[in-house]
């Protein structure tokens, strides 16, 4: 089976509710990382806090944000156990941290995708409590601090952070401040829970974002939550050829040589590439962890 199946990317995440007792208690990071290592993944994206809002790692200054039934550093032990076996982390974060543990955190990052969620303090303070300035901050100390490789996504919610301007403001700070190597990805919102009341975005309005940061020089400027080829191809910046074609989780065209490089031009394309040993597509397989049958889904594309 391993040597049948190509490296692929395994989107791991934890949603537990503070009512549940023994927080990873039967954890085994071995376990776990070696399950990965037989499943053929190289790469694993980490979610630090769930949908709850609690944390899974210790922090001293954030406290009463940990699981309140949390007994072990499960952040670390899971980026530990990876790395001790060649497997990549990837960060999934709002970016709204303290310089302290930023430098701790992305250190052990091998790449981060950073939700910006819009481009006005006015946004981050009425919507979610924060402010823009420390998330600026964050995107720009990854860049110019780090190795980690960053790609930035933006969810387009309607009347609330998806005006013209906004948008050119968005897009000219990350060519200016970030570089146009930095992919930016435009998502789609979906009407749920307490924005129930608010529509879905229209396809137009991704792709008029993704209009706005090419006129803005950026060259990897990409649509989501949608079907929508062009928004979710790669195309070389030297030459114009599509390199990856992408619908979903499917690749529907491969163009880059064993280094990163287009195929047509050899222009080398910003990113972290591996050997392409084919698309592995959404479908899920079912692995065992500690004992426990569980499904593991995976998109076929390594970071």
């Amino acid at each position: 089976m391993k040597t049948e199946l190509p490296f692929r990317q395994v989107h791991l995440d934890f949603h537990t509710h503070e009512a549940i007792p023994g927080i990873g208690a039967d954890f085994d990071p071995d376990v776990f990382a070696d399950t990965l290592v037989q499943a053929h993944v190289n790469s694993i994206n980490l979610f630090a806090r769930g949908h709850h809002g609690w944390i899974y790692y210790f922090s001293e200054k954030y406290a009463d944000r940990q699981h309140p039934h949390l007994t072990r550093d499960l952040l670390r032990e899971q980026i530990d156990a990876c790395h001790a076996r060649g497997i990549r982390t990837v960060a999934v974060t709002a970016g709204y941290v303290s310089p302290e543990p930023r430098r701790e955190f992305f250190a052990k990052m091998d790449a981060a995708n950073v939700d910006l969620k819009a481009f006005t303090d006015d946004f981050y303070v009425k919507l979610t409590g924060a402010h823009l300035d420390p998330v600026l901050d964050t995107l720009k100390y990854i860049r110019r601090e780090t190795d980690c490789w960053l790609e930035i996504t933006t969810l387009l919610i309607p009347g609330k952070n998806d005006s013209p301007e906004e948008l050119d403001q968005l897009t000219r700070w990350v060519a200016t401040e970030l570089g146009p190597d930095v992919p930016l990805h435009f998502s789609a919102f979906h009407p749920d829970w307490k924005m129930s009341d608010v529509p879905a975005t229209p396809r137009a309005t991704l792709q008029r974002a993704r209009d706005i940061g090419i006129g803005n020089d950026l060259r990897y400027v990409y649509t989501g939550n949608v079907h929508d080829l062009a928004g979710g191809t790669t195309a070389c910046p030297s030459c114009d050829t599509p390199v990856i074609a992408r619908d979903g989780y499917r690749i529907l065209a491969y163009a880059l040589d064993g280094e990163g490089r287009c195929k047509s031009c050899g222009a080398a394309i910003a990113g972290r590439f591996g050997t392409y040993e084919g698309a592995f597509g959404p479908r899920r397989i079912p692995v065992r962890i500690a004992g426990r049958r569980t499904t593991t889904a995976t998109n076929g594309q390594s970071v």
